[in-house]
């Protein structure tokens, strides 16, 4: 039986053969070599991966090789994904891959292979997929049409599944004209009068740090045109001589 062995050697066997009355020294001599290969013993792998992944995020993934025979730099490690459509990704020891952000299925399954260049050896790993983060659902209300010297109010509404780490940013763009932002979900526009015609186009932008949503609405106005003021006198219809009238004047100017 030929010896176990990590490496190949190579085995000579010699062999002597006399007869009882010849010495020792005379005997007939023969040798030849044996090579023998060792069996080689397959890598050993396994995988630092996380529990979950979200969907249109970074899925890293590390294979931790070992061989007794070879050098860990010397492995070579595939990658394969199943569960999903992916496509076919590069060797190495590291797995970096962005989960498309239209998948729905709620596990996919990252499978590694090692080889030293004679043996093989897998070891697969289950990894629960959580649903892409949805962008904000926006909309923006208010008057599209006012008239210069007149004050307009745009107010923002919009839901998220995460509504604590939602931002508001507005702009207004085209002609400048003064704003001032109320609340975070309201701005005023302040039109002046002296302003010609002419329109803007307010826009907010919604973040939750993750996906983002933009809505506009736009906003017109014509020249100033000043209105005749009106008043209204308020007292008695009918009085007698020697009595005291009080007549109160109500003026207003649009």
């Amino acid at each position: 039986q030929a010896p176990t062995s990590d490496t190949d050697r190579t085995l000579v066997l010699s062999l002597k053969v006399r007869d009882s009355r010849q010495p020792v020294e005379t005997a007939v001599s023969k040798s030849m070599s044996i090579a023998l290969k060792h069996v080689n013993v397959a890598p050993t792998i396994s995988l630092n991966a996380p529990v979950e992944v979200q969907a249109g995020k970074l899925l890293e993934v590390s294979a931790l090789v070992s061989d007794k025979e070879t050098a860990a730099d010397k492995l070579t490690v595939s990658w394969k994904i199943s569960g999903i459509a992916s496509p076919t990704l590069p060797a190495g020891k590291q797995l970096s891959w962005t989960v498309p952000a239209s998948v729905t299925v709620s596990a996919l399954t990252v499978t590694a292979e090692v080889s030293d260049g004679e043996a093989t050896a897998t070891v697969s790993r289950v990894i629960n997929l959580k649903p892409a983060n949805k962008a904000p659902v926006l909309s923006l209300t208010g008057p599209i049409n006012t008239q210069a010297g007149q004050s307009v109010e745009v107010s923002a509404n919009w839901t998220d599944e995460t509504p604590e780490k939602v931002k508001l940013s507005w702009q207004v763009n085209g002609v400048k004209v003064p704003f001032e932002q109320l609340s975070n979900e309201k701005i005023r526009l302040n039109i002046p009068k002296n302003q010609g015609a002419g329109s803007v186009q307010v826009q907010v932008t919604a973040d939750d740090s993750e996906a983002s949503a933009v809505e506009t609405h736009s906003v017109s106005w014509g020249a100033y045109v000043n209105q005749v003021p009106t008043v209204a006198i308020a007292g008695p219809a009918k009085a007698n001589i020697g009595d005291s009238i009080t007549l109160t004047a109500d003026a207003q100017d649009p």
